[in-house]
C-alpha cells in the first residue's frame, strides 16, 4: 500500500493477521511494518509529484495525463491608445515637424501615461517594431523603430476589417482507459493477488488481507496450533486405548 495514496485502510497485519489499531506503524505482536508499497508510486511527468494509479489529470500542476493534445496558447496582442495632448507633446520631439507646440503641452508627457489594452491588431501589419496608434482624426498612425532609439511616424489608411473566421469545431477529447477492477498487468502477475472478498489488491505473498482479514497462507502459528492439535488428539487417543484395555482386563476376571 502506497503511503502517499493508500488504496484502502490497514486494519489487519498481513504477517500474523491480528487486528491493528489506528495509526500503527508497526504489529504489536510481530513487528511487521503496517504501511507498505504495493505498487510503485506513480509520479506526474511534468512535476515529478505523487499522483494516484488511475488519475488522468495532475493535481499539482494541472497537466492531463491521457495524451491529449494541448490547446495553442495564443499570444497577446497590445494597442497604445494615444490622446490629442500626448500628440501634441510627441511633435515636440520632432515627429510632426512644423506643427506649433502649445506651452501647455510641454510637460504633457510628465502628466500623461500611455494606457495599453488588449486588442487583436490586423495582420498586415505584423511587423517587428511596428505600433499602431490611433490619431485625433481617427486615422491609425505606423511607429516604426529605428536604429538609436527613435520613432518614426506614418500615417497610414486603415486596413479593411478582416472576414470572420469560421467557426471551430470542438474535438471530443480522448477518453482514458480505466483498467478494470481487480486487473493486473501481465508482466506483474505473479507479484500481486487480488482479495477474493473485498477486491484489495495485495503482494502474493502476503499471508493475510490488511483490509478484511482474510487467510490466504499458512503461517507459524498456524504451524503451531495444528501441532498443539495433533498432540492433543494423540493424548486423547492413548487414554481411549488405555481405558478400553483397563476394561478388557476387567471383564476377564
Amino acid at each position: 500500500m502506497s503511503q502517499s495514496f493508500p488504496d484502502k485502510p490497514v486494519h489487519y497485519c498481513y504477517m500474523c493477521g491480528n487486528r491493528l489499531q489506528p495509526n500503527m506503524e508497526t504489529c504489536w505482536y510481530c513487528g511487521a511494518p503496517t504501511h507498505r508499497e504495493i505498487r510503485p508510486t506513480r509520479r506526474c511527468p511534468f512535476c515529478a509529484e505523487p499522483i494516484r494509479r488511475e488519475a488522468v489529470k495532475c493535481r499539482h500542476c494541472g497537466e492531463f495525463l491521457d495524451g491529449r493534445a494541448h490547446p495553442e496558447r495564443q499570444p497577446v496582442r497590445q494597442m497604445i491608445v494615444v490622446d490629442k495632448d500626448l500628440l501634441k507633446a510627441m511633435s515636440d520631439l520632432r515627429l510632426f515637424p512644423g506643427l506649433p507646440v502649445p506651452d501647455a503641452a510641454r510637460n504633457v508627457l510628465e502628466d500623461r501615461t500611455v494606457r495599453a489594452i488588449e486588442d487583436n491588431t490586423p495582420d498586415e501589419i505584423q511587423q517587428p517594431g511596428v505600433r499602431v496608434l490611433p490619431a485625433p482624426s481617427g486615422a491609425p498612425i505606423l511607429l516604426e523603430y529605428k536604429p538609436g532609439g527613435k520613432e518614426v511616424a506614418k500615417y497610414m489608411p486603415a486596413p479593411p476589417p478582416a472576414p470572420p473566421l469560421p467557426p471551430a469545431v470542438a474535438e471530443k477529447p480522448p477518453v482514458a482507459a480505466k483498467e478494470p477492477e481487480g486487473a493486473i498487468d501481465a508482466e506483474l502477475a505473479d507479484l500481486y493477488r487480488t482479495c477474493g472478498r473485498c477486491k484489495t489488491e495485495l503482494l502474493a505473498d502476503d499471508n493475510f488481507c490488511y483490509y478484511c482479514g482474510t487467510q490466504y497462507q499458512r503461517t507459524y502459528a498456524d504451524e503451531r496450533r495444528a501441532a498443539r492439535e495433533l498432540r492433543r488428539k494423540i493424548r486423547r487417543a492413548i487414554k481411549v486405548l488405555v481405558l478400553l484395555a483397563i476394561v478388557a482386563l476387567i471383564g476377564k476376571d
